[in-house]
Formats: C-alpha cells, sequence, structure tokens
C-alpha cells in the first residue's frame, strides 16, 4: 500500500514534466522505466518480481494519464502479457509440483468447489435460476492471472 500511495504522489509530476516534452518515446520510456524500476523494488523487498509490473500498473493507472497510457501500451499489450506469463512460468519448479501432485489436485479441487459454491450461493441469493447459478458458479470458478504469482509465492 505504502508503494502504490508514494508511486501516486512521485508519478503525477514525473509524467506532467515528460508529457510537456510533447514526446511520445520520452512518454512510453518512463512507462517502461516505471515498470522495470517497480519489478526491481519488489523483488528487492523479498516478494514476487512479477508482482512489480501488477502494482505498476495499479500506480498508472492512478494519474491522470492513464487514458495515454493506455494508448500508448495498447500495441504492446499481447507481447507484455505474453511476456508477463512466461516470466511466470519459468518461476514455476514443476519438479516440486510434480512430486506433491495429489496435493496439488486436491487443493486445486478444493479451491474449485469453494469458489463455485460461493458465486453459486451469491446468485441463488440474488434471484437467480439454479440453472444459471450452477453455469455461472463453474465458468467463474478457476483461477485468474494473479494466481500464477500467488502460486509463486507460496
Amino acid at each position: 500500500m505504502l508503494l502504490i500511495t508514494a508511486g501516486k504522489f512521485l508519478l503525477q509530476p514525473v509524467f506532467r514534466f515528460v508529457a510537456k516534452a510533447k514526446s511520445q518515446e520520452a512518454f512510453m520510456a518512463t512507462i517502461l522505466f516505471t515498470i522495470l524500476a517497480t519489478s526491481t523494488l519488489t523483488e528487492g523487498l523479498g516478494l514476487s518480481d512479477t508482482l512489480g509490473p501488477f502494482l505498476a500498473g495499479i500506480m498508472l493507472a492512478e494519474t491522470t494519464f492513464s487514458h495515454q497510457v493506455e494508448v500508448d501500451i495498447k500495441p504492446f499489450r499481447g507481447l507484455l502479457l505474453g511476456l508477463f506469463f512466461i516470466t511466470v512460468g519459468f518461476n514455476v519448479d514443476m519438479g516440486l509440483a510434480l512430486r506433491n501432485i495429489g496435493t496439488v489436485a486436491g487443493l486445486l479441487s478444493g479451491l474449485i468447489v469453494a469458489k463455485s459454491s460461493f458465486i453459486m450461493a451469491l446468485c441463488l441469493a440474488m434471484g437467480m435460476s439454479s440453472s444459471t447459478a450452477i453455469r455461472t458458479g463453474l465458468l467463474l470458478a478457476q483461477g485468474g492471472e494473479f494466481s500464477f504469482v500467488v502460486f509463486n509465492l507460496a
């Protein structure tokens, strides 16, 4: 939380200064520097290096330049997302996961059952039919992209 708050107050003046230069290259370089610096900082603090870009995205979204940031990175979004999954995938200890396949399968099954049950209960409480609640629960129960980062921290 401290990192996000500091980033919010530090990034705004930096991006304001860079925007005055009216250089798209300088603006893009500042975005990339923010991502790399945050990644290095989180890794230096003993956290996941992939958590850094996630936090950088939150910090960049909090600036008044968030729309311009989104426009500038749009052509690279697929590449950056692929790079994220590749780096997270390289950090997974597959040997450890395979040696504990029973535990991994059990925990994964438990997570999906718990999440789908919770989502189904919410849907039923909101007045949806049971078939819609079951379908919604099963569709939304899988893990998201950020679960790979949490998996690496475990």
